[in-house]
This record gives C-alpha cells, sequence and structure tokens, in this order.
C-alpha cells in the first residue's frame, strides 16, 4: 500500500525535475550570449586605445626629431659670421668707423651687427651716446606704469631686435589697437591720432643702454619726424 501510495508522488518528481532542467538550460544560454555581447566593446575598446598609443608615439617622435632640427639650426646660426647674416651690407669693424655723427640715423640692422661682432668696442662707440637710429616698428609693448611705450625695431631675424623706451612729448593718452599694430594717442583736447604702425619705418632718437639680455636697448627715446 505504501508503494502504490508513494508511487504517484515519485512520478510527479520525476514529471517537474524532467521539466525544470530545461528551464535551467534555457536560462544559461541569454546569459552567455549577455556575456560575448559585452565582450565583444570591451574588446573593440582595446584596439582602439592601442591605436591611438601608437599614433601617440609616432607624433612623439616626430617632435622630438622637429626639436632637435631647431636646435641645430640655432646652433648653426649663433655661430655664422656677422657678414654671412647680412650679405647685403658689406660691415665695417667698429674701430674703422669714422667718428659717430649724432644727426645721422644708423639703421638698426647696422647696430646689431656691430654689437654681435664685438660689444665691448659697440659699446665704446654707442653706449651713453644720444643716438638716432632708423628701423621698421616690429611691435609695441604697453607700461605697467606711466607713459613710456616700447617700441621694438625689427632685426635680420628674432634674436635681433631693438628695444626703445619711447615717449611722445605732449600727448598724454596713448593706446594700442586691438590687433597691437598701431599705436594711437591725442594732446589735451585733441581728437585722438595714430602715432606709429607696425611696418612703418621711422626714426627715433635715445640714449643707447647697451645689451640687456638679448636685445640692444635705447632708453628716453622720441621720434624724429
Amino acid at each position: 500500500m505504501r508503494s502504490q501510495a508513494r508511487s504517484p508522488f515519485i512520478f510527479m518528481a520525476v514529471l517537474f525535475g524532467v521539466w525544470i532542467i530545461p528551464v535551467k538550460s534555457a536560462d544559461q544560454a541569454p546569459s552567455n550570449g549577455w556575456q560575448l555581447a559585452q565582450a565583444r566593446p570591451k574588446a573593440s575598446e582595446v584596439d582602439r586605445l592601442k591605436e591611438e598609443l601608437a599614433q601617440a608615439r609616432v607624433e612623439i617622435e616626430r617632435l622630438k626629431e622637429e626639436n632637435a632640427r631647431l636646435r641645430n639650426e640655432t646652433a648653426q646660426r649663433a655661430q655664422l659670421p656677422v657678414t654671412a647674416m647680412t650679405s647685403s651690407t658689406h660691415l665695417l669693424p667698429v674701430i674703422d668707423l669714422p667718428p659717430l655723427d649724432l644727426k645721422e640715423a644708423i639703421p638698426a640692422q647696422t647696430l646689431i651687427n656691430h654689437y654681435k661682432a664685438d660689444a665691448g668696442k659697440a659699446d665704446a662707440r654707442y653706449k651713453n651716446q644720444s643716438i638716432r637710429i632708423q628701423g621698421e616698428v616690429e611691435r609695441f609693448e604697453p607700461p605697467w606704469a606711466g607713459l613710456t611705450h616700447t617700441v621694438y625695431l625689427k632685426g635680420a631675424d628674432k634674436f635681433s631686435v631693438i628695444k626703445c623706451q619711447v615717449r611722445f612729448p605732449g600727448i598724454s593718452d596713448l593706446t594700442i589697437s586691438a590687433d597691437g599694430k598701431t599705436l594711437s594717442g591725442a594732446p589735451p583736447f585733441r581728437k585722438e591720432a595714430p602715432l606709429l604702425r607696425v611696418g612703418e619705418v621711422v626714426v627715433l632718437e635715445g640714449t643707447c643702454a647697451g645689451l640687456q639680455n638679448t636685445a640692444l636697448v635705447f632708453k628716453k627715446c622720441r621720434p624724429v619726424r
């Protein structure tokens, strides 16, 4: 009797087990598919990062080569004789020059070349002298305070520059245009007008202060009209 009573329960347990096993297998299949789907984007992201890293390494090597090239050019330029940098102008040694004519405007590049050739002899000729210099305006620099603006005169290269501290007598309101190319000013109660422009060739008169860092400096300058 007991075996007969148990048989329906045994049958139901077996039937339930047969039904539950496929359900678990069916649940596992989507899980594996989801994991594969998640793994594919990760692998793709890793490949992309590897490619970007390789490109960055190539760019770093290119920049290193460019930096080395620029250093070599700078070193070679520093070793060139002054006459090689200004082949269009014959440069006399400072000691062979005639007496300094303080009313004659000296080209900016001529002064730069004399200081490059022999700074000591150039100082003996020019320093503390009131000299007229002629050159092309490269840029302007406003003062921290006061009315003295700095006007840079262009040289043969970016390492050659004359720095002139300029004041404009009778003009108190000085402004530099938004593009930095025009220095304007106005006398009291008058309309503002351009004073100097970038690219303009001007004559300035000032006191030579000699070399300071890499620039030849002139102080207390004024424009000569």
